[in-house]
């Protein structure tokens, strides 16, 4: 028991601390601010987001499998999910940002080639 107990304080601090340090990053706000420095610092700022929302799936993966081996209750997961789920509306309303920020494909395309950035997965 007391080692369920500890596995599952583990993986809830460290759920917790990687969603709130997501919540805080990706942000409108912070999206128009790397923006207004260039458009290369916002493609980069959407390229971590889409890193960012890869490691929120692997959370939730983790979540899951928490709670069907009855080491996470229903209530923890979900107030985990309930941030999760904010954090994407966030990140949706930063992807709206893309389609306004740039006049053609090409422009955004050389703007991805000038970031290093091969392919912008959505």
């Amino acid at each position: 028991k007391k080692g369920v107990k500890k596995l599952t304080e583990t993986v809830l601090s460290k759920a917790k601390r990687d969603i709130d340090e997501i919540h805080k990053e990706f942000t409108l706000a912070k999206a128009r601010k790397e923006l207004k420095k260039s458009k290369v610092d916002f493609v980069k700022f959407l390229d971590r987001s889409n890193e960012a929302g890869e490691k929120l799936n692997s959370i939730i993966d983790t979540i899951n499998k928490g709670i069907k081996a009855d080491k996470i209750s229903d209530d923890e997961a979900s107030s985990l999910r309930s941030k999760i789920k904010k954090t994407n509306a966030a990140r949706k309303q930063i992807a709206g940002e893309l389609q306004k920020a740039f006049d053609s494909k090409e422009e955004f395309q050389r703007t991805l080639k000038k970031a290093g950035i091969k392919t912008l997965k959505r």
